[in-house]
Order: structure tokens, then sequence, then C-alpha cells
């Protein structure tokens, strides 16, 4: 009988560990699948939170949004969903701080906006009305579509040198352009205020540093180094939400490394076989020495002061690319007085070549090549002592097989998207 007991409590003891065993693992799997269920709603969430920060990139790219202001965006009450934009001028371009926030994840991208144009609406030329038609001379070649005065175009001749093309644009010709398409004011009164305005608030301001290295983030307001002398750029690395500012000139050597910074000067000189990515502001002149290779999206600016007077010719006015350069953005010549210049003020010398737009208000004298658009109110050659208004002499423009993701400078014509993504 004592024997029968034993053999009954051990029948007890194992029904109960394999009880306490399924139970363990019935609550292992309830606590797996529980924990894999949370996890993929924190990771809907998250993707979510990604998605509302696209969205809030795609709203600046389509409603106005006030400069150096947040605004924010209510949406999924429930979910707390919320997304908040920052928009901040950074040269030519848009600077957009997109936050989207659900509970307890937060996301956030910056990127820069400019102005874009759909492949049919780019135009290889934009020559604003001035009385006088388009000459073309020598080997001069105009591929894609063009838009001219009501007096055409038509061919010519210098010192003899007469066109050989078989048709004098190779696309379509409108003849109807009175006032090519206008940059913003707002955004011209920002480069005059980076030109002749007031040095930001001595905490964003580093002065004289001979740092070998300097870089920042676009998290933060931009990172300004100011001299009143002349500022020297050598053997440096300056990248990213960095503002350099000279009273009188900046020269940027070979051996700098320069990508996501402005440089703002009267007189800026990009030295020959320099590489890198950047703005340039100028209030006298810009020149751009041989071989050297800006890369997408730099923009070289030149905006003189409205009571400049310029009575020395000989000093440099407006921009110059010498040979071999080649530029991968903008390049761009703004009126700020009603000064009679006696030569071009954009000049793009032989075998210099400018990948992106000549955007200019007064004249351009092509030599080299444009793959992409020139948007001016005139264009000048200067031969034997003479200036040749509205010719083109051994010039290249040719809009096609452009690429319609380019983003330029914003105008009354163009689209805003995404020129890039920052930090």
């Amino acid at each position: 009988m004592l024997l029968n007991k034993k053999i009954k409590a051990g029948a007890l003891q194992f029904t109960i560990l394999v009880s306490v065993v399924i139970a363990a693992i019935l609550s292992a799997f309830i606590l797996i699948s529980y924990s894999q269920l949370r996890f993929e709603k924190q990771l809907q969430r998250s993707s979510n939170v990604i998605k509302l920060v696209h969205d809030g990139i795609n709203y600046a790219k389509q409603k106005a949004i006030v400069y150096n202001d947040s605004i924010s965006i209510q949406l999924e009450e429930e979910m707390a969903e919320e997304i908040t934009l920052y928009k901040t001028h950074w040269g030519i371009f848009d600077k957009v701080i997109s936050r989207g926030k659900s509970k307890i994840f937060v996301s956030q991208n910056i990127a820069l906006l400019g102005g874009q144009l759909s492949k049919d609406k780019r135009p290889a030329v934009y020559l604003e009305d001035s009385n006088s038609p388009l000459v073309v001379v020598g080997n001069t070649t105009i591929q894609g579509n063009v838009i001219l005065p009501r007096q055409g175009v038509r061919p010519g001749n210098i010192a003899g040198n007469y066109y050989n093309g078989t048709s004098l644009v190779y696309g379509g010709i409108k003849q109807d352009a009175s006032v090519k398409p206008q940059i913003t004011e707002e955004k011209k009164d920002y480069i005059k205020s980076l030109l002749f305005g007031d040095l930001p608030q001595e905490d964003s301001l580093l002065i004289r540093s001979s740092a070998s290295k300097i870089t920042a983030t676009f998290k933060t307001n931009p990172k300004w180094l100011y001299r009143p002398d002349a500022i020297e750029i050598g053997n440096q690395e300056i990248r990213n939400n960095i503002i350099i500012k000279s009273d009188s000139l900046i020269r940027i050597s070979a051996f700098a490394k320069a990508d996501n910074i402005i440089l703002i000067a009267p007189y800026i000189e990009i030295d020959a076989n320099v590489e890198g990515s950047f703005q340039a502001f100028a209030s006298k002149g810009i020149s751009v020495g041989e071989n050297t290779k800006l890369s997408y999206p730099s923009v070289l600016v030149v905006l003189e002061n409205e009571n400049t007077i310029n009575s020395n010719q000989e000093e440099l006015q407006g921009i110059v690319l010498k040979k071999g350069s080649i530029i991968s953005g903008s390049v761009i010549h703004l009126k700020g007085s009603e000064n009679t210049y006696q030569k071009p003020m954009i000049t793009i010398n032989e075998d210099a070549m400018v990948q992106g737009e000549i955007y200019s208000d007064h004249s351009v004298q092509i030599e080299g090549i444009v793959k992409g658009s020139v948007y001016t109110h005139q264009f000048a050659i200067q031969a034997r002592g003479s200036v040749y208004k509205n010719h083109l002499f051994d010039a290249t423009i040719d809009s096609r097989n452009f690429p319609e993701s380019f983003c330029g400078v914003i105008t009354t014509e163009t689209e805003t998207n995404v020129v890039q993504w920052l930090d």
C-alpha cells in the first residue's frame, strides 16, 4: 500500500512539472508574440514619422513659408502626429528643416530647395528684348529651344568670320521675349544683406580662425569667419554651414578643401585647379582659374553696390571663367545700379564650361560651352577694340539631354524641388 501511494505522489509531481513547463512555454510564446506585435507597431510608427518628415519637405516645396520662422502642422490627434518646418536662406537656395513627431517617436531631415524646370520648359537661350536680334558668328551652335526678341536671329560676321552652321538654331524659336523670369526680391534682398549687411551676433562669429579644419552642422545657425583684410584659404578643410566674409578679398587655393560653404567679399579669386562645391558672392568680381572644377550645386554671384561707380576699366568686374574651368551649378550677375558697362559681366572663355544655368541682368560673353540654359539681357563679344552687341562667336549652348533633376535659383517660372539633402 505504501508503494502505491509513492507511485501516485510521483505521478502528481510529474503532472505538476509538465504543467509548469507547458505554462512557461505558453507564457514565453505569449511574451514573444506581444513583443513582436509591439515591435511591429513601433516600426510602423517609426516609418510613419519618417514619412511625416518627407511630407513636410513636400509641403515646403508647394507652399510659401515665412523665412526664419517655424510652423507646426497638426495631423492625427490620437497618434499625436505633428510636422514642424523651419525655413532659412542658404545662398541662392532655401534650407528647410522638417521634423516629424508621433507620440515618443521623433525624426528630422534637412533639405536645400531650389528652382526646377521640366524638360519641355527649359530653353537653351532666353534673350530679353533690347531692340536688336541675336547674331550668330563662326562656329556657334545653339541646340534646343530659344526665346528671342521680336527681331529674331540672323547670321553675321566679325573681322571676316562668317557663320558656318546649316541652321541658325537647332531647335524651336519663339520670338516674344520681353523680360526674362525674375528672381524674387526677397532673395535679392538676402544677397544684398550678405554683401553689405551687418555681421551676426558674436556667438556665431569666429574672428581670424586659422585652424586647419573647420566644420559645422546644418542643424544649427551658420558659423561665420570674418576678417576686414584679405583671407587666404590654403591648406585647410572647411565644410558645412560655414560663411566666410572679407571686406576686401578672398583667395582660395588648389590645396583647399571647401564643401557646402559660402564665400563673401568684394573680390573672390579661385585659383587654378581648385576642386570643391561652394557658393561665392562678390560685389565687384569673381575670377575662376584654369582647370578648376566646382561640382554641383556650386554658385557664383556678383551683385554690385547700388552706389558703386566703376571708373577703373582694368579692374576685375563681373565673373570670368578661364580656360578649362568647369562649373556645375549657377553663374549669376544681378544689377545693383544703373551703371553702363563697357564690357560683359559674365565671360565664359574658350574651353571653359558651365553645366547648369547662366543668369545675367547685363551681358554675357560665351566663347566656351554651356550645357543648360542662358538667361540674359544681352550677349556681347569684345573683339578688335569693339563690343559687338547680341553676338555669339564660336559659342556652344546645348539644353538637350540636360538632367531634369537640376535645381538652380528660384524664379517666377520654376517649380521648387530638392537640390541636396544635408546632415
